[in-house]
């Protein structure tokens, strides 16, 4: 079977197009010994099987990232036949780092210039056939959401695996450390597309709403606002399927037990089945259609490129706990259910990243506990003597993450190990 990796930044649209070229025909798994997600399917075009695997999104090939090390390791042995190299033509001086990076395997390739339409709309233009002559490869103009460019890419992915080009063309290597190193990619990215590409007079201008989520306080404040806004959201979406779960035990218990009763069945046996399954069914309903709601939700606000903003905003404040700004996406799901919470930590950088950021969740109550506690304490208590104790218990959870944080950070992501965080923030997509 021929054996094709798609390569690319976060949010070339990579998973798109991987999505639309395998449809249902994929396996989830993880990479040997590593938490991160390997997706493999596959498609047929004229008669012939082609399988394709999803590499990591990853920003480079050669930091220390779980998601680097596996596909540069990946990709040196020599697993797949062709490796098609995603770019984002609306950001095509940085998207090309990757390529740069790349061209050094010297392996077999396209390039595909996704997001065309968008780089169009900002009045981009780039020249595919010249492009092609210099790096000596197929370039592809493509846009994700066309599905007539599926079938272009399949007949270029056919064709290069009957006569395949090698990209050779790649950046010098310096000898003076990693700026050097990195300033000689971005030279040789500027210097390959200085013809190729026209960026038109239209300047990217940031939105108001991105002016106002970068702001250091402000910024928090609407990002706060707006994960609360999608909790409310979820809970609306779980609302009718409680409603569903609601009603099995009053539609199950009187039947299930005449008719149980009536075959002479052990009372304890009739409890059973009329009365705690139905109840069982009730809270499971109920809480998958929460965990349903928030994946719903919080799968939006990635694909539009929210998550990269708010992980941007608490960098700063995570920092002091020993962590990445990424980490706020676990801690958030965590307030949700802290076993999500908890597998969401696989976005860290590092098995101590992952850890730390684990421990941390679990200090976090999730929502259900959030659901009970007021209303025990309105048993006990006045409704502001409630708000006090929710607030006291917020206030705990803080303390606790911080003293988690001090207790473990030690061992698991000393000082000396850890980086700054890196992160493009992406435009606006529609989901």
């Amino acid at each position: 079977m021929n054996s094709i990796a798609l390569l690319g930044q976060p949010n070339s649209g990579k998973s798109t197009i991987y999505n639309n070229l395998t449809g249902s025909r994929q396996h989830v798994g993880n990479w040997a010994g590593k938490t991160v997600e390997k997706n493999e399917g596959s498609y047929t075009f004229d008669g012939v099987k082609y399988s394709v695997t999803d590499l990591p999104g990853s920003y480079g090939l050669s930091g220390n990232s779980d998601e680097e090390i596996i596909t540069t390791d990946f990709i040196r042995s020599g697993q797949s036949d062709l490796t098609v190299v995603l770019v984002d033509a609306s950001q095509l001086e940085r998207s090309m780092f990757m390529l740069a990076e790349f061209a050094r395997l010297e392996k077999t390739a396209v390039l595909v210039l996704n997001m065309m339409d968008v780089a169009q709309g900002m009045g981009k233009k780039v020249d595919a056939d010249a492009l092609a002559k210099k790096l000596g490869i197929p370039v592809l103009p493509f846009n994700a959401t066309d599905t007539k460019d599926y079938d272009k890419l399949k007949k270029l992915i056919a064709s290069e695996l009957k006569a395949p080009h090698r990209l050779t063309v790649a950046p010098p290597a310096a000898q003076s450390g990693v700026k050097a190193d990195s300033q000689a990619k971005f030279a040789w990215v500027d210097a390959l597309l200085g013809d190729v590409t026209d960026s038109g007079s239209t300047a990217y201008k940031m939105s108001k709403f991105d002016r106002l989520m970068t702001r250091p306080v402000l910024g928090k404040i609407v990002c706060i606002g707006v994960v609360l806004l999608a909790f409310l959201v979820a809970m609306i979406i779980m609302i009718p399927f409680m409603g569903v779960g609601e009603m099995i035990p009053g539609l199950l218990h009187d039947p299930v037990d005449k008719l149980l009763t009536g075959w002479n069945v052990h009372p304890w046996l009739v409890s059973i089945f009329s009365t705690m399954i139905p109840n069982v069914l009730y809270f499971t309903i109920s809480m998958a259609s929460f965990v349903f709601g928030v994946n719903i939700v919080f799968g939006f606000l990635e694909e539009i490129g929210f998550l990269a903003r708010a992980a941007y905003q608490f960098d700063g404040l995570l920092s002091k706990l020993g962590l990445q700004g990424k980490a706020i996406c676990p801690m958030l799901m965590g307030f949700g259910c802290t076993i999500g919470g908890a597998c969401g930590t696989r976005v860290m950088d590092n098995w101590g990243q992952r850890m730390l950021a684990m421990s941390i969740v679990w200090a976090i109550p999730c929502a259900s506990i959030w659901s009970i506690i007021p209303v025990i304490s309105g048993m006990f208590f006045t409704w502001w003597q409630t708000m006090l104790v929710c607030i006291g218990i917020l206030l705990y959870v803080v303390v606790s993450m911080t003293i988690v944080s001090k207790v473990f950070s030690r061992k698991l992501a000393p000082a000396e190990t850890r980086s700054g965080m890196i992160m493009e923030l992406p435009p606006y997509h529609k989901a």
